[in-house]
């Protein structure tokens, strides 16, 4: 695993949770350059980071835990139409 894949993945979901999409835009922009291997294990590290974050925040607040369920119940839902709108 490539150090960089990992730091990019981590700098990608701060920069999420920070709502700083200039940032995000940028690390996109680098991620697309990547080859296929890379961009498959940043997809799965930033996997693994979204779920390890759910699952802390979870134990954090309990309440959290049907909050992201009702909330990937309804993102699995989406059409690629609609994903599209929201750009």
């Amino acid at each position: 695993m490539s150090d960089m894949i990992a730091w990019l993945a981590n700098h990608f979901f701060y920069c999420s949770l920070k709502k700083n999409s200039d940032e995000m835009v940028e690390l996109a922009k680098n991620i697309s350059r990547k080859t296929p291997d890379e961009i498959s294990e940043f997809i799965s590290n930033l996997g693994g980071i979204i779920s390890g974050h759910n699952e802390f925040s979870e134990r954090l607040h309990p309440d959290l835990e049907a909050l992201n369920k009702k909330f990937t119940t309804n993102m699995k839902d989406f059409s690629n139409s609609e994903m599209e709108d929201l750009k």
